[in-house]
């Protein structure tokens, strides 16, 4: 008996898309007597009509630069050339670890930690170097 109602209950599931409205999402054009252009999805049977390619879907946000936006952009780029010096500290302590220890660790792209090569090691001492330079004049 189980049996029965479970196959007459996924057969009338499976009617239901067959018998459903091929129409759906299709959009139709037509001209009627008077001469005006109607849309719809049901085009009528003794009119000629033609399908239009309708796309759907979502279109990505644009953002628009406004006269604010501008002169915030125009204001973080003076704040970012002026010295900083929580950055500056923070480029000689790390100069500092990079020339006085052996092995530094890092995380890679992974999230996993590993220690770094001799030769990445010299490119981050190169990296504060030039950090340094930038951030600590005056000091």
């Amino acid at each position: 008996m189980k049996k029965l109602l479970i196959g007459f209950a996924l057969l009338s599931f499976l009617g239901t898309f067959a018998f459903a409205d091929n129409n759906s999402g299709k959009i139709y054009s037509w001209v009627d007597a008077k001469g005006i252009t109607h849309y719809g999805e049901n085009p009528p049977k003794d009119t000629p009509s033609r399908k239009l390619n309708a796309r759907t879907g979502h279109s990505d946000p644009v953002d628009y630069e406004t006269t604010e936006k501008k002169e915030t952009k125009q204001e973080d780029k003076a704040t970012a050339s002026s010295p900083s010096p929580e950055r500056c500290q923070l480029a000689r302590n790390n100069l500092k670890v990079l020339q006085t220890s052996p092995r530094v660790k890092t995380t890679d792209a992974n999230g996993e930690n590993r220690y770094m090569t001799p030769d990445e090691m010299q490119a981050q001492v190169a990296t504060m170097q030039e950090i340094i330079t930038e951030e600590c004049s005056g000091q």
